[in-house]
């Protein structure tokens, strides 16, 4: 017989394919309305639960597709997990709710046996049977499910943090699957964010002191240019300044003299630092053999086998008479030995706003010196022209007097003087002359100073253009490299989004695979099942000796049950090629993924040397400049150094012009008093005559330089 019950339970939605069907032999007579009303109720139950069943599948087919979506984004989202969460809370007070309703129709069992069971027992039997294994298989598949997604968020994260490069234990992987921290990327990607944040703020920091230091460098080009000009515009000035200094003794017996009072005053002022000049380290004897009142320069060499090591103490030379007493000592100092330096050090100048401000402080008091020195040049210069005017009067004033030597119309009293005077007048010439020389020789070695000057400037400045040339190039090197760094960067990471998605993928296709496989198996197995209550139908009916009526409905149902015996063999056919196409899509990503891999690691390793070499170029380049800028650091010091010595001689030179004209000014005093003169009567030669005496003052100081020698 046809089984009746669904469409007694709910004949609207009654249909043949949904469930399966059930024999069963009704007693007649034993219909009641109270048993109508029970098995009414119990039908209602029935397709509530079918229902909650059917609701039951839904949400679990919902949450295997949502699992699936949420292990095949690299990165889910919070809104993604708790879609998830909503869905599995739903499915467990469904399941509960189900559960409930199946004990609440669950017939009891009966007691006696061998008994006629009735019809109605039997259908409710059959009804919560198979509705129980309906249920205990979706909530089967739902746990097998959600032990799947287990398992494959732990192998996900395992890879994760293979690939990040940590190692974690199974107790830590499950306790990070308990609290939900399973984005080890965003962990791992913001830890190298930070990075990269600090290194770009430190690659940030050099290029800005770079910048410093070529504007630096600029200001130093600046400062040798503008040097150079006032050593071009004071070349004159220079050497006649070192004409001068050679020759100024007065100024080196005066310092003599004044460092002898120093000596004498520190002596005064020095105290002993000792409490007995017995105790002592070492000691050498002085040569006792001179005799005389003139004081003695003598010399005592200590040998370093006997003086002290580097003990960081500090010692006295003293001197002790033959009685015992000290009568003079040194300055205490210490002995250190040398610091070691090594040649392969490199220099990092770093001008603070404080030196910057100093070296301008010192940049405006060069100036105000400089323009001091255009006055003393100027000064200079016009005492030049007044003594070269001098010189050519003197020399008018010789061939005057050699002409008037061969016409000479004195009487002989005054012949010999005339010729005194003319032999001192002819070695005030030669003296002349002589200084003249010197001058010019000077004035030759100091042309040739300025020409090195200039030629230093020269290869400055073109020192200063490379370097701009180099900090130029370094800066779209830095721009290039960054902008490649950022492009690697973003291929590396897209590389391995495509990898871990096609690992994704092809984990899904095993899944898939595995799937179908027990989608086969169960198929097959449903098959033999049916050809089984096929063949056992066949037994009863044949047995029982159905009436003629129900043969139709048993050949309808035979060949309901081929169509579907038919359908279930095409489905499984076209399941099993789908497993075949999987299969190959499987074996082609699993190539893909090889081959990326490959190029990935081929990719880091060039990169990577790419990286180290353009960074030591880099260094490389940067202590280069360093060491240039310090080197013009040192010529900077070196020339404002030599700038204070010319401010010096400066000084000195103004003071023995005031000398030299305060002893001019005695002599021509002198010399109006004299009778000596040989044409008294000529205006011109009155001038002259202070003029020759004027020069006899500065060649009895400048123009013996042997007597200057021995001073």
């Amino acid at each position: 017989m046809r089984d009746r019950t669904k469409e007694l339970g709910n004949p609207a939605d009654a249909s043949e394919d949904d469930e399966e069907g059930t024999a069963l032999m009704i007693k007649p007579g034993t219909g009641t309305s109270i048993k109508e009303r029970d098995n009414d109720a119990f039908f209602r139950k029935v397709c509530d639960i079918r229902e909650g069943l059917e609701i039951l599948k839904k949400k679990v087919s919902e949450l295997e597709n949502k699992q699936k979506t949420v292990l095949g984004v690299a990165l889910p989202e919070e809104s993604m997990k708790k879609e998830l969460q909503t869905i599995r809370d739903e499915i467990k007070v469904l399941a509960t709710q189900i559960q409930k309703n199946l004990k609440s129709i669950e017939p009891k069992k009966m007691d006696e046996e061998g008994k006629y069971i009735p019809i109605n027992t039997r259908m409710q039997r059959t009804q919560h049977a198979v509705l129980s294994r309906d249920f205990i298989e979706s909530m089967s598949y739902c746990n097998t499910i959600q032990a799947q997604y287990r398992d494959r968020n732990v192998e996900r994260i395992q890879r994760q943090l293979k690939i990040t490069g940590n190692n974690v234990t199974d107790e830590q992987l499950e306790s990070m699957l308990e609290s939900g921290q399973t984005d080890v990327f965003t962990q791992n990607i913001l830890t190298d964010a930070q990075a990269t944040r600090q290194a770009l703020n430190e690659i940030e920091s050099r290029h800005d002191e770079i910048l410093k230091l070529e504007k630096s460098i600029r200001d130093l080009h600046e400062m040798f240019q503008y040097l150079a000009m006032e050593v071009e515009a004071q070349g004159e000035m220079v050497n006649r300044i070192e004409n001068n200094i050679v020759n100024s003794t007065n100024y080196v017996e005066k310092a003599v003299e004044d460092t002898k009072a120093a000596v004498v005053s520190q002596k005064k002022a020095r105290k002993v630092g000792w409490e007995s000049a017995q105790k002592y380290y070492c000691y050498e004897y002085t040569s006792s053999d001179y005799k005389g009142l003139d004081p003695l320069d003598q010399q005592v060499v200590f040998k370093e086998s006997c003086l002290p090591k580097d003990d960081g103490e500090f010692y006295q030379f003293c001197y002790v008479n033959s009685n015992g007493k000290v009568r003079g000592a040194s300055t205490p100092f210490c002995f250190q030995n040398p610091a070691e330096t090594s040649v392969d050090c490199s220099l990092l100048v770093i001008s603070t706003q404080e030196q910057v401000q100093q070296m301008e402080n010192e940049k405006e008091a060069l100036l105000t010196e400089i323009e001091q020195l255009k006055e003393g040049k100027t000064i200079l210069k016009n005492e030049l022209d007044e003594r070269l005017q001098e010189i050519c009067r003197l020399r008018i004033y010789i061939d005057t007097l050699k002409c008037n030597s061969t016409s000479d119309t004195f009487p002989l009293k005054e012949q010999p003087e005339s010729a005194k005077q003319v032999i001192s007048e002819q070695s005030f010439s030669s003296d002349a002359m002589a200084e003249s020389k010197s001058e010019q020789e000077s004035l030759t070695l100091s042309h040739e100073k300025y020409e090195k000057a200039l030629l230093k400037i020269t290869l400055l400045k073109q020192d200063k253009v490379q370097l701009e040339q180099q900090v130029q190039e370094k800066d779209t090197e830095i721009s290039e490299l960054r902008l490649r760094a950022k492009k690697l960067e973003q291929d590396y990471n897209r590389l391995q989004d495509q990898f871990q998605l096609q690992q994704v993928d092809m984990q899904n296709i095993q899944k898939e695979k595995e799937k179908l496989y027990a989608e086969k198996e169960r198929k097959k197995q449903d098959l033999e099942r049916v050809q089984e209550e096929n063949k056992s139908l066949h037994a009863t009916f044949s047995k029982q000796g159905p009436p003629e009526v129900d043969k139709g409905d048993t050949k309808m149902q035979m060949l309901t049950l081929t169509n579907e015996l038919t359908e279930a063999r095409g489905a499984l056919r076209k399941e099993i090629l789908n497993c075949k196409e999987a299969n190959k899509r499987a074996e082609k990503a699993e190539l893909e993924l090889k081959e990326l891999q490959k190029q990935i690691e081929k990719r880091t390793v060039t990169e990577e040397s790419q990286k180290e070499t353009e960074l030591a170029e880099a260094i490389k380049r940067i202590s280069e400049q360093a060491n240039i800028t310090e080197v013009a650091r040192l010529e900077n010091e070196k020339l404002s150094e030599e700038n204070k010595g010319l401010k010096r001689d400066i000084e000195r030179l103004q003071m023995m012009i005031y000398e030299l004209s305060s002893g001019a000014n005695v002599s021509s005093t002198q010399q109006q008093q004299t009778p000596l003169s040989p044409v008294p009567a000529s205006p011109v030669d009155t001038q002259q005559q202070p003029v020759s005496h004027y020069y006899e003052e500065i060649s009895g100081t400048f123009g013996n330089p042997a007597n200057a020698e021995n001073k």
